[in-house]
């Protein structure tokens, strides 16, 4: 129900049961707590004045995650709307150890109008072998990477990243799209494609990070409408890493870049139609 809780024990859901959050309602979570659905869907239902924050205890305070599982539900899915959460590490119950804040497992997934601030995880949010649904969401302050999808079909639109330590999206065995992105001040990869993915970018902009677009490992990328500044070592990079997958591709229209591409030989890059040459790369020399 809405309200304000002190939350000093893990919330754990049996299995088959769901987890319903109100409008309005506060957890402020210990560093032992956590939120476990085992086998249900969530449905958190903010609203624009009346949101949910789901927070650490006190303002030093970092908890230990959620981990939703729904393999048993079907097509029905989650819901979490206009929800905000801050200090949160990788989910931990002493048994199961996941790499992300947010886990969504075996999952159908709608997020709107949701912020992560503050993440000490290994991904903020995590995707394995789910279908999603992001709409509005502001990630900021990532120890690591931002959304980490596994094997998952969805797409996001209308989001912001900023001040990520890792990639602020990756992207393995996936089919995604993107549309009306931001990505500002990332360490390593604003956007990494790999292990046979596939990505439509439209209206992106990518400011300040080390990579802009990587694409690896019998990856594709393609789409229109992409911007990037204030690159630190690539714009755009295609290559070859694991040798039982082959080269990749990017294929972009209305470019605006730094001129700063990385094409190993077997890879593609074509911006604007142009086709650029690779050359012979030893990808275990390079930054990845």
């Amino acid at each position: 129900k809405t309200g304000e809780y002190l939350i000093n024990n893990p919330i754990v859901i049996p299995s088959g049961y769901n987890l319903v959050i109100e409008k309005g309602t506060t957890l402020k979570m210990n560093n032992k707590s956590y939120i476990f659905v085992a086998n249900g869907l969530v449905r958190f239902l903010g609203e624009l004045n009346e949101p949910i924050n789901i927070v650490g205890s006190d303002i030093s305070t970092k908890w230990n995650g959620i981990y939703i599982n729904s393999k048993s539900k079907g097509n029905l899915f989650s819901n979490l709307q206009y929800v905000n959460i801050k200090n949160i590490s990788y989910f931990d119950n002493q048994r199961i150890q996941l790499t992300g804040g947010l886990n969504f497992i075996n999952s159908n997934i709608k997020l709107t109008n949701f912020n992560i601030e503050n993440s000490f995880s290994e991904d903020a949010i995590n995707i394995v072998n789910s279908n999603f649904i992001i709409d509005s969401i502001n990630l900021i302050n990532a120890k690591s990477d931002g959304i980490d999808v596994d094997f998952g079909k969805g797409e996001i639109t209308e989001s912001t990243f900023k001040n990520i330590d890792g990639d602020a999206i990756d992207l393995s065995g996936s089919s995604v799209s993107l549309k009306n992105i931001t990505i500002h001040s990332v360490k390593d990869k604003a956007i990494s494609v790999g292990e046979d993915s596939n990505l439509e970018v439209r209206d992106v902009k990518i400011s300040s990070s080390a990579i802009g677009i990587a694409s690896k490992d019998s990856s594709n990328v393609f789409g229109k409408n992409i911007k990037l500044e204030k690159c630190r070592l690539h714009d755009f990079a295609v290559f070859q890493k694991k040798s039982y997958f082959s080269g990749a591709s990017i294929n972009l229209k209305n470019v605006s870049d730094c001129s700063m591409h990385l094409i190993q030989k077997g890879s593609k890059l074509i911006l604007d139609g142009k086709n650029f040459k690779g050359k012979k790369i030893d990808a275990k020399e390079l930054y990845y």
